[in-house]
């Protein structure tokens, strides 16, 4: 397999990919209503398997990743073509194998239990009240092949021994086997200790104030545990002792081989072996008023905190402080090492005995907050016919992905200091600070009974109109310069590169212009950056993408006949007015600039000048629909 582009489209596809997923689940409910009670109760059962290959099938295969130099000079770089590099007979590839794909063959269970109350406290006031019961273990590894990283069970006496600092299964012993001298047995199978005691309380309160039915007060306030994904558990069967892997550089034809060596691992997953299930605790208040026979009103308070989420960054990260007492701070000293050469590196580590390298840990200490006032106004009138229209004003914040489970793998949820969490919260991925909704159904007059062409041509319409906006979502920018890592957390990372987030200047994020021209580069820069310093970073959520704003319209026309069917036409444009909507993940928020140093790399303080970065910086590369016109027939009978 080769995956290096070498000037060409970079070539990444390999197969087949197994993946294997078998969930069986009980469920069973009950309710039953006792006088002024509705009474319920439940449980859920869930036995449920994983088996995946993390690497595909062509993890076992001679992976090559670009031309080095010919033999006479190993390391003198490649011709810029990967095609020509083929052609020559001499040419040098780099070159990774493992003696195995790592599969992991993950088992688990869910249970559930519930029972809840709803009650007629008076005619005019209900009270809901309820308690659920969620144990989500995490999951275990059948072939008893997966490891967990523990800080805690390090020993620095041991040095850099594959096991060292790993936890196994109860019941065996891999790493003794294997013949290292690490290795603890872990808490139970899941590596994780049990989180046993998840008792989430559910109360609702329903007071019609003046017993009229106009005017209704709502209050709630839910806790609610949720089952986290199974890649943390899947990524530890890549630690050792179970995989080898062997690499260098060599020729294609494997006439001539350099730098060949075999590794027996190091550590590289690991999760909190102290590790709690994520909940959230739900809250609102809401006040509905009828306005007039035919109009209601709502205003609500709806808030949220998101407690032990899910998080994930490099343990291996350069600490504040300057431990060797030099009087320069080693993370100053560590991208002071950068270069060719950069295993001095190694030493500024806190699990630097393995060397240069990142150990993704996993641990449920994230939090999220989320605050919003939400109004809806409703009305009927005339035919069936109905207006509505919604808004929202929100905040929220997190120091954790919230858009989807990657839980700070993408780029706007990257851990930018994993010891400082100041700087790695700010607003989420999905905040809006507004969005507005209206919709809008009106039925024409039947003309039913008037016969003729009237009723027939003109009767029986429905106009319809749908009309959104929201403000736009955070955008994080983050940094990617020749210069290599500025910021002395690390060379490579969770996310992205590990380079410093750039500054921000004094000048607007807006691009103007084109409307695929989204952030001012004029915004960002490296110019006065302390080199080591995160803290000067300009964070998570630096700017805000382009605001949506659509129009759709429609017309349906009812036919009804044979006494039994219904015909409608429909006639529908979306995306009216043909408005340029960007997708905001394909801006390219990748600050791509040289930068020049005070002074050697070695002796370097501050970055002095910044250069222009790339021309697709802040641009979009992809739009949501233009207007469309759909017609269709529906036949009901």
């Amino acid at each position: 397999m080769f995956w290096g582009g070498g000037g060409l489209q970079t070539l990444w596809n390999a197969g087949p990919w197994n993946n294997f997923q078998d969930l069986k689940i009980f469920k069973d409910d009950f309710e039953k209503v006792f006088g002024d009670h509705v009474v319920k109760a439940g449980l859920l059962y869930g036995d449920n398997q994983k088996l995946e290959i993390l690497d595909v099938a062509a993890g076992e295969t001679t992976a090559y990743w670009g031309g080095t130099g010919i033999e006479s000079n190993p390391w003198g770089g490649n011709t810029g073509n990967v095609i020509a590099d083929f052609l020559l007979d001499d040419m040098l590839f780099g070159f990774s194998e493992k003696s195995r794909s790592g599969t992991a063959d993950q088992v688990w269970e869910d249970v559930e239990l519930y029972v809840a109350d709803s009650w007629k406290v008076a005619p005019n006031v209900t009270l809901d009240a309820g308690i659920r019961y969620s144990k989500f273990d995490l999951s275990e590894d059948q072939g008893r092949q997966s490891l967990n990283f523990d800080p805690g069970s390090f020993d620095p006496a041991l040095g850099n021994d594959p096991c060292n600092g790993l936890l196994y299964a109860p019941g065996t012993n891999p790493c003794a086997a294997a013949g290292f001298l690490g290795g603890t047995q872990g808490p139970n199978a899941s590596l994780v200790n049990t989180d046993d005691d998840n008792f989430a309380p559910r109360i609702g309160v329903a007071w019609d104030v003046h017993g009229t039915g106009k005017s209704v007060m709502r209050f709630g306030f839910g806790q609610f545990y949720q089952r986290e994904r199974l890649s943390p558990n899947l990524g530890l069967v890549n630690n050792p002792p179970f995989i080898q892997t062997t690499g260098g550089i060599r020729t294609l034809n494997g006439s001539t081989q350099f730098l060949d060596f075999v590794s027996d691992g190091r550590p590289v997953n690991g999760i909190d072996v102290n590790f709690e299930t994520p909940y959230t605790n739900q809250f609102n208040v809401t006040w509905e008023q009828q306005l007039g026979n035919s109009s209601t009103l709502e205003l609500s308070y709806v808030g949220s905190r998101g407690k032990h989420l899910l998080r994930s960054n490099d343990i291996n990260a350069v600490a504040p402080g300057d431990l060797d007492g030099n009087g320069v701070s080693d993370r100053l000293d560590f991208i002071r090492c950068d270069g060719p050469d950069n295993a001095c590196r190694a030493q500024y580590r806190p699990f630097g005995i393995f060397g240069d390298g990142d150990i993704t840990y996993w641990r449920s200490d994230g939090s999220s907050e989320y605050d919003s006032l939400q109004s809806q106004y409703t009305l009927r009138f005339g035919r069936g016919s109905q207006f509505q229209a919604s808004y929202t004003f929100a905040n929220f914040d997190t120091d954790t992905g919230m858009n989807d489970s990657s839980a700070g793998l993408n780029a706007d949820a990257t851990t930018m200091d994993p010891y400082n969490n100041a700087v790695n919260r700010g607003p989420a991925i999905v905040h809006r600070d507004h969005i507005f909704n209206s919709s809008l159904i009106y039925n024409l007059p039947s003309f039913e009974g008037q016969g003729g062409f009237k009723e027939w041509a003109l009767g029986n319409w429905s106009l319809g109109a749908i009309v959104l906006y929201s403000t736009g979502t955070p955008i994080t920018v983050l940094g990617d310069n020749p210069g290599g890592d500025l910021s002395g957390r690390h060379p490579g990372g969770i996310g992205y590169d590990g380079n410093a987030t750039p500054l921000r200047t004094s000048a607007g994020c807006s691009a103007g212009g084109s409307s695929l021209s989204i952030i001012n580069p004029a915004a960002f820069t490296f110019t006065g950056y302390q080199l080591g310093d995160v803290g000067q970073q300009s964070g998570r959520g630096q700017c805000e993408g382009p605001d949506f704003f659509q129009v759709d319209l429609s017309a349906y026309k009812q036919f009804a006949f044979g006494g039994r069917f219904n015909l409608q036409l429909r006639f529908e444009v979306f995306n009216v007015f043909n408005r340029t909507n960007v997708v905001g993940q394909s801006i390219d928020r990748s600050f791509a600039a040289g930068v020049e140093l005070d002074g050697p790399r070695a002796s370097a303080t501050s970055v002095v000048s910044t250069g222009a970065p790339q021309a697709t910086f802040g641009q979009a590369s992809a739009v949501r629909d233009p207007r469309q016109v759909q017609l269709g027939v529906k036949l009901s009978f």
